[in-house]
């Protein structure tokens, strides 16, 4: 917390070295944390690269605050994480490509975001994406073919 300037709220809350021992805005499982939710505290300063030590963090959220400095690109590190919400600080410089994510950084004006699209692609969002086409095309013809057989049927009942 000191690269957030220790916030009072969090350091009354916070007691003793374990946060999975009911720290306030930290969910673990198994002991490891997963969710740190930090926004809306006024916090500044700068994110910490330490946040890529959490092996097991899923969802990072410290938007709203008074965050400044760059997003540290240790961050792209954390194998598990899936939400990175860093909106309306006042963050500058690029966002570091994330395999698994694109960040959350609306309203922070000086941040400059790199076309992920192709990062997205690459990283298998274009085989989700394709395979979900393949699978309603699938159930489509399928329909379509049952209907066709059930027209053809009752066309041969009325011929009869």
């Amino acid at each position: 917390m000191g690269d957030f300037g220790y916030n009072l709220l969090l350091a009354q809350s916070w007691k003793g070295s374990d946060p999975c021992d009911y720290w306030c805005r930290i969910t673990c499982m198994e002991g490891q944390i997963e969710y740190i939710v930090l926004a809306s505290m006024n916090l500044m300063g700068r994110i910490s690269k330490r946040f890529a030590d959490l092996t097991s963090l899923y969802v990072l959220d410290l938007s709203r605050n008074l965050l400044t400095g760059t997003i540290p690109y240790e961050l792209t590190r954390v194998k598990m994480i899936r939400s990175l919400y860093l909106s309306h600080n006042q963050l500058h410089g690029r966002v570091p490509h994330f395999k698994t994510l694109i960040p959350d950084t609306e309203g922070n004006p000086e941040v400059r975001r790199d076309n992920h699209t192709l990062a997205w692609v690459l990283s298998g969002g274009f085989k989700a994406l394709a395979l979900g086409i393949l699978i309603g095309v699938g159930i489509y013809l399928f329909r379509l073919g049952k209907g066709t057989d059930h027209i053809e049927l009752v066309r041969q009942r009325i011929l009869k």
